[in-house]
């Protein structure tokens, strides 16, 4: 077919010619055009919506592709993609508009994430749903980029809630079912749960082998199979017991090719899906790799050195060895893997505790001394305002999980948290078993009363069942808390809220305007929120008491059977 140059020959053609004309690659479509010619022909095909929509989407994919190939600029797609779009369309085209302007992310992100934001709101599920999915990588990528460790969790929780979004709207949505399984292995490895790795990969690639077989795409999608390969060779490279290599050359040999593969150019000029992969590798040689390489090979420097001294290494491998040897005597990073190593190991011991209080507690340590570390093991183990919220948050999740409590009555699901409280070494009273007349207990009861070694008191907990916003019941409990802590305690009174609600996401912001417009005996200063788990809700509140700042904490626990 002869090259098509401008709007007029290719109206000329027929419906079958302008579908097959999109089949040449980008260097070679309309190859005899001029940048411009090749922008305004594509920017009419694509802006008629007259034109056939499955010819307009093909124009989409050959605009990017030539962005790609750099026949045309990012600047290009996006003033066709965004400049000079004219708003909501057909739901092929617009799918496609919105899947390829993640390609052109890194040109101008906010605007970019505006038009997915704005997919979210689209009449068609699958537009919604390609919205969602693009949310999720941005965030995804931004994770992998994150200095923080903190930030990077924040970052992957938000992608998982988008990929989670994504596959609501499509129940087949495969690719987003695979991002949300990355996105909770990164969070597993942050938080130091390392023995995860092997059954990831099995399901990553059955969800790939499902990709394949319910795509009609020509083969696997590139970035899907990108990022299963990095984790795969990660998880052999951590399978190398450097000490039982007989021939070290091949064991180098291996090891470079394993690291090449994580880092696999495949991808890597792909426009923003090659800036995501980097992104991962990256992510995964600094967070992983680094680490391993200065704990396996710190006493094996001279073998290093033997290796490097052969004459006609390829370049590639003296920069492979060069890093390894430079990072096997990496004394600060020797330093830093000893304090990510009993991190670990508090975090198997103390499941209950939070990632975030186990690292504000670490960050205490300066000498790395067995003292520092013992001091820090203790200061966990002791019950605090600190621990206590965590081991509440871990005694509502442990009777979230016993379908027996799902129809229980309010006393006997305050018992079963006084009962795990007790069990976590805490001096519990349990109100709920103490004088209940048949009618349950009197209006000046609370319903646990925990108290420090001192006997004095420690923690108030108010608890109540709501299936909506009872606001007259509310109010009941949110003053009784308040008459019966007649000290003051600073930091560790709670609502318990056990809901029965169809939407707990409906309720919890019901009850959290609730609670910012109510008068309390103390003034309410501030509340802030905090989202765990999206079983379990807990908000903050700040009341000054006497010029002293003191915490009232609600935590929502969603208890229906079955509940959206």
């Amino acid at each position: 077919m002869a090259s098509v140059t401008n709007i007029e020959q290719f109206r000329e053609l027929d419906l079958g010619d302008r579908t097959n004309i999109f089949d040449a690659t980008g260097d070679d479509f309309a190859a005899s055009a001029s940048t411009t010619e090749l922008y305004n022909l594509l920017k009419t095909i694509i802006l008629d919506r007259d034109e056939n929509s499955y010819v307009r989407k093909r124009a989409i994919e050959t605009l990017t592709e030539s962005v790609f190939v750099d026949r045309l600029k990012p600047r290009h797609g996006l003033s066709v993609l965004m400049d000079e779009w004219g708003g909501p369309d057909e739901t092929f085209v617009e799918v496609q508009r919105v899947k390829d302007l993640f390609l052109l992310y890194e040109s101008v992100e906010s605007e970019v994430e505006a038009v997915f934001l704005s997919a979210l709101s689209h009449p068609e599920a699958e537009v919604r749903s390609e919205g969602s999915y693009r949310i999720g990588l941005t965030h995804l990528q931004r994770a992998l980029q994150a200095k923080e460790e903190s930030e990077a969790v924040g970052q992957l929780q938000e992608a998982k809630s988008a990929f989670v979004a994504s596959h609501s709207e499509i129940e087949n949505r495969i690719d987003a079912q695979f991002f949300l399984l990355v996105c909770d292995y990164l969070v597993q490895l942050l938080n130091g749960h390392s023995d995860i790795a092997a059954p990831t990969l099995a399901k990553l690639g059955q969800i790939i082998f499902e990709f394949e077989a319910f795509s009609f795409a020509k083969g696997p999608a590139p970035l899907l199979v990108g990022f299963h390969r990095a984790l795969d060779s990660l998880q052999r490279i951590r399978w190398e017991d450097v000490s039982n290599w007989l021939d070290y050359r091949a064991g180098f040999d291996r090891l470079h090719f394993l690291v090449n593969e994580i880092q696999s150019a495949e991808l890597m000029k792909r426009l923003n899906d090659g800036a995501l992969h980097a992104a991962f590798a990256t992510f995964l040689s600094e967070r992983v790799l680094h680490p391993y390489y200065a704990k396996s090979f710190s006493s094996e420097i001279s073998r290093i050195d033997a290796r490097l001294a052969e004459q006609g290494l390829p370049p590639e491998l003296v920069s492979f060895l060069t890093e390894l040897k430079n990072l096997a005597g990496d004394e600060d990073l020797k330093k830093k893997i000893e304090v990510t190593s009993f991190r670990e190991k508090l975090i198997k011991a103390l499941p209950a505790r939070s990632t975030e209080l186990i690292n504000a507690e670490l960050a205490k340590v300066k000498d790395q001394s067995p003292h520092e570390y013992m001091e820090v093991f203790e200061r966990l183990s002791v019950p605090s305002p600190s621990t206590f919220l965590d081991d509440l948050v871990w005694a509502c999740i442990v009777l979230q999980k016993d379908r027996m409590y799902v129809t229980a009555s309010e006393n006997d699901r305050n018992t079963q948290i006084a009962n795990l409280l007790e069990g976590r070494g805490y001096r519990v009273k349990d109100q709920t078993l103490r004088g209940i007349t048949s009618g349950g207990k009197s209006a000046g009861e609370l319903d646990i009363f925990v108290e420090n070694g001192d006997g004095l008191p420690f923690s108030l907990i108010e608890a109540l069942i709501l299936n909506s916003l009872n606001k007259a019941y509310i109010s009941l409990h949110l003053d009784k808390i308040f008459s019966y802590d007649t000290v003051g305690i600073r930091d560790n009174n709670f609502i318990l809220v056990y809901s029965e609600s169809k939407n707990l996401d409906s309720l919890w912001t019901k009850y959290v305007e609730f609670v910012k417009g109510y008068e309390f005996p103390f003034p309410l200063v501030s509340v802030a929120e905090k989202a765990l788990y999206a079983g379990l809700r807990i908000a903050r509140g700040i009341h000054n008491r006497n010029g002293l700042e003191v915490a009232l904490s609600h935590i929502m626990v969603n208890l229906r059977p079955n509940s959206d």
